[in-house]
């Protein structure tokens, strides 16, 4: 089957790609990731890294499967680099990777060769990472010979351009390290399928476009524009899950698909699968009892019609015709924000968290027996969203900005069992609603 890699054999090609380039990936992380780890937590280190390649839609010809390349890493991590690579699209993918596999910490490098970038966009791409799961800030922007700064920026107190506020944001990082470098349960209502297995299907050794655009074009591929569509647009936090941790780790009960975890277990209400031309046929079976079950289930631009092991693509189409056909499933053949905004609004009942007007983008952690949200507005204009959180909050605000901590609860209303607040976030800034 080896040609799969390379070339079209026929009938068996997904299988066969999809059997290889697991294999593969599993190798990967096993054998490399896995060891660096091990050897770590021996000696009381805690590993991370991040993969290259990381921005790209479909890194099966380099990293391989993304998110399983985290599985056994403590501490799975991303770049946030120059030259136009647009790494935020793929935080969401990076901290569900930790949360899949029951990790609790995500790592960034950040602002590397990204020139004397002035502070508000030093401050904007912090508190979008924080907001989408990243609790540990690593500075590529340091260097030994100040003379020698191959990448700017420079950001030290060496750096005049910096050293009046540089105090500034490293009490702001420490204060956000504070809330959420911890082992708080991330919590959401909205779970995405990874679609490595379409993927996996599409892609061959030695493309066209070469490895760093991702070797073969796979336009109908959806998953990261879906994503950043639903935090950046319409203020919608969400999980990425992979395909084995569907299978091996979620279970639906009582119109809820339950991930079993240990520290970093939850409840969702929505199931999205993205352009799933090709899916393995329990994932389609779990959607399909999700959505029996009283779940939402949302398929988007392509419906899943060919299945991972050939002898089953029958039952697969057969399948998807039948969820197609339930009540509580919609079909989007266009993820546009508009589409997508007239989904959500017909649906966030079930929502945790809803914004009336003004969505921001914003996570809910739970630690220590506290709810907290962190709500961040990483742009250039002020906003006032409403908020409607399911159940009864007294509510306290927390500026990670200045330090200072509301004495009195916020004023709110109890409307039908939600607790509505409004509130005030300047452009580049944001702040935390504590239980």
């Amino acid at each position: 089957y080896s040609p799969a890699l390379w070339y079209d054999i026929g009938p068996e090609t997904v299988e066969a790609r999809n059997w290889l380039y697991g294999f593969r990936s599993q190798l990967f992380a096993r054998g490399y990731i896995k060891r660096v780890n091990d050897w770590s937590r021996l000696r009381g280190i805690y590993a991370t890294g991040h993969l290259d390649n990381e921005e790209i839609i479909n890194a099966v010809g380099t990293s391989g499967d993304y998110m399983k390349a985290f599985r056994y890493l403590d501490i799975p991590g991303i770049d946030k680099i120059g030259g136009r690579r647009p790494t935020e699209k793929f935080y969401k993918l990076t901290t569900s990777a930790a949360y899949n596999w029951d990790h609790s910490h995500v790592m960034s490098e950040s602002y590397g060769n990204m020139g004397n970038i002035n502070w508000n966009t030093i401050f904007d791409i912090a508190m979008d990472q924080y907001a989408k799961g990243i609790n540990i800030l690593i500075p590529h922007a340091v260097w030994y010979d100040v003379d020698k700064v191959t990448f700017r920026p420079e950001l030290s107190l060496r750096n005049p351009i910096y050293a009046d506020s540089l105090p500034v944001f490293n009490r702001y990082l420490s204060r956000l390290n504070v809330m959420m470098k911890n082992e708080g349960r991330w919590m959401g209502d909205v779970a995405i399928l990874y679609p490595i297995h379409t993927m996996q299907s599409g892609h061959y050794m030695d493309g066209p476009l070469g490895y760093y655009k991702g070797g073969v074009a796979l336009p109908e591929l959806d998953y990261a524009d879906l994503s950043a569509t639903l935090s950046d647009g319409l203020g919608v936090d969400h999980l990425f899950l992979h395909p084995e941790v569907l299978d091996e780790r979620c279970v639906v009960e009582k119109g809820k698909l339950r991930l079993k975890n240990k520290v970093q277990h939850n409840d969702f209400s929505v199931l999205i699968l993205p352009s799933c031309g090709t899916i393995s046929l329990s994932n389609l079976e779990k959607a399909a009892a999700f959505a029996r079950s009283g779940g939402v289930v949302v398929l988007t631009t392509q419906l899943p019609f060919r299945a991972t092991h050939r002898q089953e693509d029958d039952v697969v189409k057969a399948l998807t015709a039948e969820l197609t056909t339930m009540p509580n499933v919609c079909f989007i053949e266009h993820p546009t924000v508009g589409n997508m905004r007239s989904l959500m609004d017909k649906i966030s009942g079930k929502f945790a968290l809803r914004f009336i007007n003004a969505p921001v983008r914003n996570i809910h952690k739970y630690h220590e027996g506290r709810h907290f949200w962190f709500l961040a507005n990483p742009g250039s204009e002020d906003l006032s969203p409403e908020l409607a959180l399911k159940g009864k909050h007294r509510l306290l605000a927390w500026d990670p900005h200045t330090g200072s901590i509301s004495s009195q609860p916020l004023n709110v209303q109890y409307i039908n069992g939600e607790t509505h607040v409004k509130i005030h976030i300047p452009a580049h800034k944001s702040i935390f609603l504590i239980t």
